[in-house]
């Protein structure tokens, strides 16, 4: 019996053995094949994991025998693409970059910088992507490279389109500028009339988007793939003028051209959302549900997110409300939660709430009701309505919490607003009152410093960084107990508390006549007038208006922009 199962697993471990050689030797093989070929095998068996491995792994094989950079490069980004995961990529590069730092060799640091951002950018991670090209501008301003500067530009001009297709627009504008010094292929000058067009659409500028989109189609020179997008552009422009049939018809068209081809899987599932809503906008609830399925079906298979994922989710959602299955209501509820989480991670759209319908407190809210709701129909327990009851109130409560204090804080804007021509929190000297003889100060020596304090605010030299309590008093020409004693009587604080208010008290009205510090960050404002830390200033503010500084700058730039 022995004998036999060892002849079994003798047998066995030969074939496999076989198999591995022959798997070395296919290898091999492959190594004296073109880098195209390589490529064409590796599209054409995408979907065959198994098979798509052997054509990436020749390609990187090859490049790195004859270490060739931009070649090994690509084999690692398809090595990472058919696993859709790039985390070894990314690894990769920062290996590289660190070689060819140690060589100073910068060229090819750059490039492979310049790669790392682009795949960055592709993989959704916006955040990342912009940090890499802003560095790689910083590297530029001692060093000379066109076409690595120009690619930088680019995509942070498109970055800026997912916060600011204003500025994005003058990026772009700016580098077409540059393409009749430079020598830049029409693709690429076609891709930056794209995306010009496109964010002319979304700030509803459609003479501009139609011009641009003409200059994009002047530029194609005949590449199919290059028209195909024209098709794309239309629809995005007839989907923002909500012309939603015309919009159907260029997205079932331009649909037909990606829908094989794996690398528009992104594409497509943007596509089929915008084709979802236009449905839904002309009372067609059936196909509209057919389309948000498909979106929901490519997220699930292969984890991929576009733009306007969530207004499927919402849609489903409410899909399965109507048809009151819980089940699938919290399937839909668990994939918007988890791609809300994934954009306020990867996205430069931090600061935007998840919808004005659906915030991510009422999410996890309605997520727990209907996990509460599913346990209650399996058992009738009396201990899941009263935690049921519970978390409802919970939130509410939170809820009116949140209400309140937004009010409260509008209420102190408006107060603070309506102060033009003062300081918002006045500081007085008060009338020497006989409690001055406590202090052992002579009235004369009192009215001596108030004077020297007045022209110290006037001055605004509260707004040094350095200035303490000693430094002001041999400024002054006197001594710290005397100079804070006289804080404490005439200006009724301590001298912290003193110059935290005069700055706050000078922020404020900066900030009303000024535009452009609206645009600072909180830590920027606070190093601007004297606070050591971004943190100090917050508690200051607040301590004197009631109102944070955020709340109260947020609120400046709506009335302005009305």
């Amino acid at each position: 019996m022995n004998f036999f199962r060892f002849f079994f697993f003798f047998i066995v471990s030969f074939f496999i053995t076989m198999s591995l050689k022959g798997q070395e030797i296919i290898n091999d093989s492959l190594i004296e094949k073109s880098y195209s070929y390589y490529t064409e095998m590796y599209n054409r068996n995408f979907k065959n994991a198994p098979k798509a491995k052997i054509y990436a792994d020749a390609y990187f094989k090859k490049a790195k025998r004859r270490k060739n950079i931009d070649y090994m490069l690509t084999g690692k980004f398809l090595l990472s693409q058919y696993k859709n995961d790039y985390t070894s990529f990314y690894s990769f590069c920062d290996s590289l970059m660190l070689i060819k730092n140690k060589e100073k060799d910068y060229t090819n640091f750059l490039r492979i910088k310049c790669r790392k951002g682009e795949v960055l950018y592709h993989d959704n991670l916006l955040q990342k992507s912009l940090a890499e090209f802003i560095s790689i501008k910083e590297i530029l301003k001692d060093k000379k490279n066109d076409s690595i500067r120009f690619l930088s530009e680019f995509y942070i001009g498109n970055i800026k389109m997912s916060s600011n297709n204003e500025e994005a627009i003058t990026i772009l504008k700016g580098l077409l500028s540059q393409t009749n010094k430079q020598e830049i292929n029409l693709h690429m000058k076609s891709k930056i009339y794209e995306k010009i067009t496109l964010a002319y659409s979304k700030l509803k500028q459609f003479d501009s988007s139609y011009y641009y989109l003409d200059k994009a189609h002047g530029e194609y020179a005949g590449n199919i793939e290059d028209l195909r997008n024209t098709i794309y552009l239309n629809a995005k422009i007839s989907y923002e003028k909500q012309n939603f049939k015309k919009a159907i018809k260029y997205l079932e068209r331009y649909i037909r051209y990606i829908k094989n081809d794996y690398q528009y899987t992104k594409r497509l599932s943007h596509c089929y959302t915008l084709l979802a809503l236009c449905y839904d906008r002309t009372d067609n609830y059936e196909k509209a549900k057919k389309f948000h399925l498909k979106v929901d079906s490519i997220y699930n298979k292969e984890n991929v997110i576009n733009s306007e994922i969530e207004k499927t989710y919402y849609f489903l959602i409410q899909h399965s409300k109507n048809k009151n299955n819980l089940t699938q209501q919290l399937n839909f509820l668990n994939s918007l939660i988890d791609i809300n989480n994934y954009n306020n991670k990867a996205s430069l759209e931090l600061n935007k709430s998840l919808s004005e319908n659906y915030d991510k407190p009422k999410l996890i809210a309605e997520k727990n009701e209907i996990i509460a709701k599913l346990k209650e129909k399996a058992n009738k327990n009396q201990l899941y309505k009263i935690l049921y009851g519970t978390g409802i109130l919970i939130v509410l409560l939170v809820l009116l919490h949140q209400t309140k204090r937004k009010r409260n804080y509008k209420q102190q804007f408006l107060k603070l607003i309506e102060e033009e021509q003062k300081s918002t929190i006045s500081i007085e000297n008060t009338i020497l009152s006989p409690k001055q003889d406590s202090y052992q100060i002579s009235k004369e020596v009192s009215e001596t410093l108030l004077k020297k304090l007045d022209v110290f605010e006037k001055n605004k030299e509260f707004l040094k960084p350095e200035i303490n309590l000693k430094k002001l008093a041999d400024q002054l020409e006197t001594n710290s107990s005397y100079l804070s004693k006289v804080i404490n009587q005439h200006k009724q604080q301590n001298f912290t508390n003193y110059i935290n208010q005069l700055r706050v008290n000078y922020i404020i009205v900066e900030l009303k006549r000024n535009t452009t510090l609206q645009k600072y960050t909180v830590k920027a404002l606070a190093e601007e007038i004297g606070f050591k830390s971004s943190e100090s200033f917050s508690k200051a503010f607040y301590k004197f208006t009631n109102v944070k500084p955020s709340f109260f700058i947020n609120e400046l730039r709506k009335i302005n922009s009305n």
